[in-house]
C-alpha cells in the first residue's frame, strides 16, 4: 500500500499572501513612479520657459553687440 502524501494546507495560502503582497508592493511603486514623473515633467517645462527667455535676451544683446560693432566700425571708417 502506498502512503498518502499529506499536503501542506498553508501552501496555496502563502503563495496567494505572497502574490497579494508583491501586488501591493509594485502599485505603490508605480505610484511613486507616477508623481515622480508629474513632479519632473513641470520641472522641465519651467526650464524650458526659463531657457526660451534666456534664448530672447541673448538675442538681443547679440543685435546689441551688432549694432555697437557697426556704429565703432563707421567711426573708425571717418
Amino acid at each position: 500500500m502506498r502512503k498518502k502524501k499529506s499536503k501542506n494546507p498553508f501552501l496555496p495560502i502563502f503563495i496567494l499572501f505572497f502574490m497579494c503582497s508583491f501586488a501591493v508592493f509594485n502599485n505603490t511603486r508605480i505610484k511613486n513612479y507616477k508623481s515622480q514623473n508629474a513632479e519632473l515633467k513641470t520641472k522641465v517645462q519651467s526650464l524650458q520657459q526659463k531657457n526660451n527667455g534666456l534664448k530672447s535676451e541673448n538675442n538681443k544683446l547679440s543685435n546689441k553687440y551688432k549694432d555697437l560693432k557697426t556704429k565703432i566700425d563707421k567711426l573708425k571708417n571717418i
